[in-house]
């Protein structure tokens, strides 16, 4: 059976947000996971438990296991900067927290950033977030992005302040993002023509 998506809020700044349940999970053809283009070589995980990193929840393979999860260290915070290695818009994300403790230290509010490398948890308060994702459990939960605001995207980060429990740790298993690959030339690649 198909499992079912939980609700979500979100406030992308005019009041509109969406989510889809499992069944509703079809992107137009061009929509994909974009985890082949991520630079995992250069993502960077703040507060993240050295026994616990963030390859836990974005790996393939690894995100797929619920008890493989992405744990914060000295309090409930993460920072994760998500570097991709082209250009792409950002449809939508998905999120799942781990099911310990009936989903207590699953992420409860997400701040996302676009094109802002480095960012560090000071960068988080001073800065405006592109989006703001307000979880309601540990459930696995597919959340629309503000299309608009996340075309030709280099850099995503990923802000969560704080748990469904109010505990001292949060746990992520899974952080998956969809969206298209933006179209460039290649001007190495451009023959002259005449």
């Amino acid at each position: 059976t198909p499992s079912k998506f939980a609700m979500a809020s979100c406030s992308r700044g005019d009041g509109s947000c969406g989510t889809m349940s499992s069944s509703a999970l079809t992107f137009s053809s061009k929509q994909a996971d974009l985890l082949d283009q991520i630079a995992l070589r250069e993502v960077e995980c703040l507060n993240e438990a050295p026994a616990h990193p963030w390859a836990n929840a974005l790996k393939k393979g690894y995100r797929d296991d619920a008890q493989l999860v992405c744990e914060s260290d000295a309090d409930e915070q993460l920072l994760l900067n998500i570097p991709f290695s082209q250009v792409v818009k950002l449809h939508s994300i998905a999120v799942a927290g781990s099911p310990d403790d009936s989903g207590a230290f699953a992420p409860k509010t997400i701040h996302l950033y676009v094109n802002r490398p480095s960012m560090g948890f000071s960068d988080c308060e001073s800065t405006k977030p592109t989006q703001t994702i307000e979880l309601a459990s540990a459930d696995e939960t597919t959340v629309d992005l503000a299309y608009v605001k996340f075309q030709n995207v280099h850099t995503l980060s990923v802000f969560i302040a704080d748990n469904q429990g109010d505990e001292e740790v949060t746990k992520l298993s899974k952080l998956s993002i969809f969206g298209t690959l933006v179209q460039t030339t290649n001007m190495s690649e451009f023959k002259r023509v005449g």
